[in-house]
């Protein structure tokens, strides 16, 4: 990915909900994963990312593989309960927070020993790290961070399937590249898209053919916080939009939508579902609706997690 900064450096990394480029993405990137090392964030160590879709996010994450630590992504919509459990199970050291979630962060904070500091994104709040000051001010520098990436997490992400206390899942550094690395070349993505990344990236789906995949192939991000049916038909004929990767629910949400044949899709080479199955019958009403013929894909967390998909 770093490879695609220099090859990209001009070309925008994202687009919305801001514009910032790949050589300045790249810069964020850096020189936050130089302040985690100062702050004493050493390999091996486990960062909870609790923080929506957004440029940050993919800072974020990026900043904590970089120092060699490894993350545990967080469902914003956790309650307290799961947020204890995951960050003692983890015994996660640092946190990185988005402002308006912070309040859950503080009530568990008694309860969970291992946390030593947090980072927030967005406004200043007093006895901790501001996300933002500490990529202005800290200077970014090569880093010795010694991994072997076979061997060694990138990631911990916490799934319960349908039933008990959620699970980490360890997902190593060479897990998720060769899954990035298959799915680039199954779904034929390039620099030259445009993916709409609404599927969230706390989610091993959306973090790796969504988020990471678009990092990897040089693609120009159109980011959503939260995947409404109208912003999303709004973005994809904004943006030109090439491909996105769904749920069932989004899809579903979107073929209930009286106005989706009105909006312009022939910028979209694919619409593709995973997570859970979709019906035969809903992926023809979307078919009739927007042209578009929705890929199925068949995967687990533990697989990093794409195994199959068609056509």
């Amino acid at each position: 990915m770093k490879k695609q900064a220099e090859k990209s450096h001009n070309r925008y990394a994202i687009v919305y909900p801001l514009r910032l480029s790949y050589g300045d993405f790249w810069v964020c990137v850096d020189h936050l994963a130089a302040a985690l090392v100062d702050a004493g964030v050493n390999v091996g160590d486990r960062v909870c990312l609790f923080e929506w879709n957004s440029p940050e996010f993919e800072i974020a994450f990026n900043a904590i593989v970089g120092s060699g630590a490894i993350v545990v992504p967080l469902n914003p919509m956790s309650r307290e309960m799961e947020i204890e459990y995951v960050v003692n199970d983890s015994s996660a050291g640092t946190m990185i927070v988005r402002d308006e979630l912070y309040p859950r962060v503080r009530s568990v904070l008694p309860n969970t020993p291992s946390v030593k500091r947090v980072i927030v994104i967005g406004r200043r709040i007093p006895h901790t790290f501001s996300f933002s000051w500490l990529i202005k001010k800290c200077p970014s520098r090569p880093l010795s961070v010694n991994i072997d990436p076979k061997e060694d997490l990138c990631v911990l992400p916490y799934t319960s399937g349908t039933t008990g206390m959620p699970k980490g899942v360890m997902l190593t550094h060479y897990n998720i590249v060769s899954n990035l690395l298959q799915a680039s070349v199954a779904f034929q993505v390039h620099e030259n898209d445009v993916p709409l990344n609404g599927t969230p990236f706390y989610h091993i789906f959306g973090m790796v053919v969504g988020m990471l995949m678009s990092l990897y192939v040089g693609a120009k991000q159109v980011v959503m916080k939260e995947s409404h049916r109208k912003d999303f038909c709004e973005l994809v004929e904004r943006y030109k939009v090439t491909y996105a990767f769904l749920v069932p629910p989004m899809i579903i949400a979107l073929i209930g939508y009286p106005n989706l044949p009105k909006y312009d899709w022939s910028s979209v080479r694919f619409i593709a579902n995973g997570a859970a199955p979709i019906s035969p019958e809903v992926a023809k009403k979307f078919q009739e609706l927007t042209g578009l013929t929705v890929y199925h894909q068949w995967g687990l967390t533990e697989a990093s997690p794409v195994v199959a998909a068609n056509p």
